[in-house]
């Protein structure tokens, strides 16, 4: 099936206006559940006060409760929730806004990745639909946590680490040939992208895991089991 690129962007304008549609409707209705007191509390005492010191909705003042680690915790992501409260009420659609807004931008990242490793904008279209509909990602992006914001940083992460340690070997233009053959123009955005993640969230980690497994299996394609023979690798 041929979809043309400016069909494309319309059937992405589609699916990201569904998105949004289905994460916001309704997005107050339901209560604050579990760990989304603790951002609500630390967003808006860093609001009032500057500094990130859980606010104390009782005593309408900063808590008295000593908890710095836990109130500036993926501090990125609440920052832009507290920036909400210059205008907007600090209401329960209001402050969960933020991560509507994030999995709005998941859907295209996930378009972005899905053509870029395809090569096909219906597989694209597919994946960025699937996202947009999916029970658990509606719910994930209707809560104030920072998943929201780790979901998409991650998925570039990941597609930028691939970048690094591919497409030096498929590419004319990559810098230094040899040892990994790594593609140096990701070195940086590989860098920065993983720092991100990982202060969003520790589930970063996993990358380590899926690095064992690339080198599982790269070893096994090639019958070298040496995971330091990286540029002696075939590739098709």
């Amino acid at each position: 099936m041929n979809i043309t690129k400016g069909l494309s962007w319309i059937l992405l304008l589609i699916i990201i206006v569904i998105g949004f549609v289905l994460r916001f409707t309704a997005l107050g209705e339901t209560t604050l559940v579990s760990d989304e007191f603790l951002d609500v509390n630390a967003t808006y005492g860093y609001s009032q006060t500057g500094a990130w010191q859980a606010w104390d909705w009782n005593q309408e003042a900063p808590s008295v409760r000593q908890n710095q680690a836990s109130d500036e915790r993926a501090w990125l992501y609440r920052i832009q929730v507290s920036w909400l409260y210059e205008f907007l009420p600090p209401t329960v659609e209001n402050i969960r806004l933020i991560s509507v807004l994030w999995g709005v931008v998941t859907i295209v990242v996930i378009y972005g990745v899905s053509l870029s490793f395809f090569c096909s904008r219906v597989i694209a279209l597919m994946a960025a639909f699937l996202w947009a509909v999916s029970i658990p990602a509606i719910e994930v992006n209707r809560t104030i946590r920072m998943y929201s914001m780790f979901a998409p940083v991650f998925l570039l992460f990941i597609w930028s680490f691939y970048s690094l340690m591919e497409r030096g070997r498929r590419h004319a233009d990559a810098l230094w040939r040899g040892f990994f053959d790594l593609n140096w123009w990701f070195f940086v955005p590989t860098l920065l992208l993983g720092l991100l993640s990982l202060h969003l969230h520790l589930l970063t980690l996993n990358i380590a895991i899926a690095f064992l497994f690339y080198c599982i299996f790269r070893s096994i394609q090639t019958s070298d089991w040496r995971p330091w023979a990286f540029g002696r690798w075939s590739y098709y």
